[in-house]
Order: C-alpha cells, then sequence, then structure tokens
C-alpha cells in the first residue's frame, strides 16, 4: 500500500482527497490519478473520490476514462457533479445529445448550481445555441461574481451570432 492508501477511515480517506486536489491544482493530473486510483483500489465506495478522478481525467484529455468515472460516483450518490462531468466528457467524445440529457440531469438534481447550467450551456452549444444563451443566462442569474459564467454566456451567445451580448458578456 502507499503512503496515500495506508489506511481508507474517512479522515485518511480526505487527506487522500486533499492531496489529488493540490496535486491537480498544481498541474499534476496524472500524479492526482495515481493517488486516487491507488486509494480507490483498496476502498472504491467513495462517490467524491471518483468524482476527482473523473475531473483529473477529463484534466488530460481522456475522456472514455472520466466518463467511466463519473458513471461509477452516479451509481453511489454524487448524482449532481458526477452529471456534469459525465456531460463534460460525452461533449468530448462528441456524445451531444446525450451530454445535454446529463447535464439536465444535473439541473435537475441541484437546480441552484450555476455549474451545472454552465454544462448544460456547453453541451447545447453544439446544436441548440439559443438554448445554450438561455443556460447560460441562468447561470449568470445565479452566480454574478463568477468569471466562468460570463465566459460561457460569451461563448453561446457568440454560436448563436448574438454579438451584442457576446461583446458584454
Amino acid at each position: 500500500m502507499t503512503e496515500a492508501t495506508s489506511s481508507t477511515s474517512d479522515g485518511s480517506f480526505d487527506e487522500v482527497l486533499v492531496r489529488a486536489a493540490r496535486l491537480a491544482d498544481l498541474g499534476r493530473p496524472r500524479a492526482a490519478i495515481a493517488v486516487l486510483e491507488s486509494a480507490l483500489e483498496v476502498d472504491p465506495g467513495h462517490p467524491v473520490a471518483w468524482c476527482r478522478l473523473s475531473a483529473a481525467y477529463l484534466d488530460i484529455g481522456e475522456a472514455r476514462e472520466s466518463l467511466d468515472a463519473a458513471k461509477r460516483a452516479m451509481t453511489m450518490g454524487e448524482p449532481a457533479w458526477a452529471h456534469r462531468l459525465a456531460s463534460l466528457a460525452l461533449v468530448e467524445l462528441g456524445r451531444h445529445d446525450e451530454a445535454v440529457v446529463s447535464a439536465g440531469e444535473a439541473v435537475r438534481r441541484d437546480p441552484d448550481d450555476w455549474r451545472g447550467l454552465v454544462t448544460l450551456s456547453e453541451a447545447l452549444a453544439h446544436a441548440e445555441p439559443e438554448q445554450a444563451v438561455r443556460a447560460a443566462r441562468a447561470a449568470v442569474d445565479r452566480a454574478p461574481d463568477e468569471p466562468r459564467t460570463h465566459e460561457v454566456l460569451g461563448d453561446a451567445a457568440m454560436l448563436a451570432h448574438d454579438w451584442m451580448l457576446a461583446e458584454h458578456a
């Protein structure tokens, strides 16, 4: 067993999650993946760890692995975050219709979370830019101080050819 997985009680698993998050924040997603995979081999019942693993896989462009990890988290009770991650992975895989469904489920499960609306906007942008704008506007309404909401609104507005809104966003 590695240092990260010498014990998998909730306290030490929290330490694993913090360590993996720090590695990811330092731009070392592969190291974060190694820490998470090692811990999950010993104790696979942590949906937050599966979500962090999914996010780290997205960071390195491994959408299939990201989707697999997100699906594991979904089955364990981490539905909103897991659905957002699955949607992002599905967009990367070019499976836009499924991405919209997954993002919509994230919004349904946590309607006040701006991140779900951002993910929905990104999933819709491919085929439904006007709906993507609506989702992005809702995200801005919920989190006007979050730069990401304005960025996604601008992107969606450009795809919808709403140049004034894109510039404003």
